[in-house]
């Protein structure tokens, strides 16, 4: 029965994991963001940029644009000691500032893998494939916050 807690724990854990990235994405808490992931962890869109280690996520992630709204449904999580695998639906949208109201951009999946640290549970590599591409989710953004995103 022990076993079988500790898989429930590190399953609750995982999935908080994903809503603590969310929202540090979301409210541009970029901080936060990079606590999600192990110092030499990886964050990657399937048809755009990698980034690896947090130097390299904190170049990337300082470009994103506020009003995304990411949430993280349907998770399929498998443990192995202190490794485990998430994959899970995405599903994006944005958000106006005056709270007028909100589109969904896109829709997609993340492919994760994490790890087990002293801190808790932390992204080793994190693949997002979005059901549009990288451009495309971008240049929707562009248009509904009128601002300019550099090339990445």
């Amino acid at each position: 029965m022990a076993d079988e807690l500790r898989m429930l724990v590190d399953k609750d854990e995982i999935r908080e994991l994903s809503a603590r990235y969310n929202r540090a994405a979301d409210n541009q808490r970029l901080e936060d963001f990079l606590g999600t992931f192990t110092p030499e962890g990886v964050f990657e869109v399937a048809d755009g940029p990698k980034a690896e280690g947090t130097d390299a996520i904190r170049k990337l992630m300082g470009k994103a644009v506020y009003g995304s709204v990411h949430m993280t449904l349907d998770s399929v999580i498998e443990i192995d000691g202190d490794v485990a695998t998430q994959t899970a639906t995405l599903l994006m949208g944005h958000r106006r500032d005056d709270r007028a109201s909100s589109t969904v951009v896109t829709t997609g999946l993340y492919q994760d893998k994490l790890v087990r640290t002293p801190d808790g549970w932390r992204f080793t590599h994190r693949l997002v494939s979005t059901d549009l591409t990288f451009r495309r989710v971008n240049k929707t953004f562009i248009a509904l916050t009128k601002a300019e995103i550099p090339e990445v």
